[in-house]
């Protein structure tokens, strides 16, 4: 995705942001997603973002964010730094290859 405001919060691999973020992975992918996929968002509670982009999570604005139930200052920070690896094109997506993924070391293509 080009544009860091479009991505699905529930497209974000939080468990593979928990070695970046930490235990904040969690409080924002709780927020993010339900446990199964047909469960609609509770308000403030497990799923409340299911259904926005990264960009409107954004503009929610700080003050607001707080309100949700364990996210302070850290979780905050964390979510920053969501936003700044989305810009940088380096937000781990669900299905998309790592970053490291293996590639062909070969670059001729047989004729």
């Amino acid at each position: 995705m080009s544009d860091w405001r479009e991505i699905r919060m529930t497209d974000i691999d939080w468990m593979a942001l928990r070695s970046h973020i930490g235990r904040s992975a969690g409080v924002l992918g709780r927020l993010s997603t339900t446990i199964r996929a047909e469960d609609k968002p509770q308000p403030f509670g497990r799923g409340a973002w299911k259904e926005m982009t990264l960009g409107q999570v954004a503009d929610i604005g700080r003050k607001n964010l707080l309100r949700y139930p364990d996210v302070g200052e850290v979780a905050i920070a964390s979510l920053q730094y969501v936003i700044d690896m989305a810009d940088a094109g380096k937000c781990p997506i669900i299905g998309s290859p790592a970053p490291d993924a293996l590639r062909p070391t070969l670059q001729e293509k047989e004729a």
